[in-house]
């Protein structure tokens, strides 16, 4: 997921429990550290620890790289 507002984070977590889904959610708080994670580059290096994600759930409008410029910049 990437989102910058704590609360929409909170919000989709809550949702993803409510509905029983039993998948792993990580977090980033915006598009620099959404392409760090999906390049594999700095702390986001190791697969194991970082793995590659199935979907990804982005706030379109965050502070600095915007979510739908963040695949294309």
């Amino acid at each position: 997921m990437i989102e910058d507002g704590e609360d929409d984070r909170f919000l989709i977590q809550r949702a993803f429990n409510r509905i029983g889904a039993s998948l792993r959610v990580r977090t980033v708080n915006d598009g620099e550290e959404a392409v760090q994670y999906m390049m594999g580059e700095g702390e986001y290096a190791d697969r194991g620890e970082y793995p590659y994600p199935h979907f990804v759930i982005t706030d379109l409008k965050m502070h600095g790289r915007m979510g739908w410029l963040s695949w294309n910049s």
